[in-house]
């Protein structure tokens, strides 16, 4: 047995990690740019963040060559025009609930929040295991939007309702 080099193990390092480097001519990929409008203001507390940290997300596992471009609902416009600006392809991608375009789909509303309606735990297993995904897609069709699910985090806000503030 050969006693251990230290300048041969880091020399052979150094050759595995300069063969692992991916060759520059197959790192070129053509930019993609999306714009995803919300039914709220730009940076909106909670549910504005969620577009942001997902253009964010995006951005870094793509090494920047898919960028998302968040757009704040415009002023006076009403929510459901997201759904209506997904569906003419004005915009590639839409954040809002379900319920906005209600008036589109009457049974839009059941993907989102109906009083006495599901609990989040329901409503994931609804959509994960038991068909309702497909439904909701299946809806969407006829309209040329890919309905997808957002959670957003709501364990963070709930756990700042259980501190104690003082004045």
């Amino acid at each position: 047995m050969t006693a251990f080099n230290r300048r041969q193990c880091m020399f052979g390092l150094a050759a595995f990690l300069a063969a692992c480097q991916p060759d520059t001519e197959f790192e070129k990929k053509p930019e993609v740019r999306w714009q995803l409008l919300t039914a709220w203001p730009k940076l909106f507390p909670g549910l504005g963040q969620t577009a942001e940290n997902l253009a964010k997300l995006v951005k870094v596992l793509s090494s920047g060559n898919f960028q998302i471009d968040v757009l704040g609902a415009p002023a006076g416009a009403p929510m459901s025009s997201v759904f209506t600006q997904v569906s003419q392809n004005q915009v590639q991608m839409g954040h809002a609930a379900a319920y906005y375009w209600q008036e589109q789909l009457p049974a839009a509303s059941f993907f989102t929040a109906v009083p006495f309606g599901l609990t989040a735990q329901q409503m994931n297993s609804w959509l994960q295991f038991a068909g309702g995904m497909t439904l909701w897609q299946s809806m969407y069709k006829p309209f040329n939007v890919l309905p997808f699910k957002v959670v957003i985090p709501v364990r963070r806000w709930r756990d700042g309702l259980k501190k104690s503030y003082t004045a």
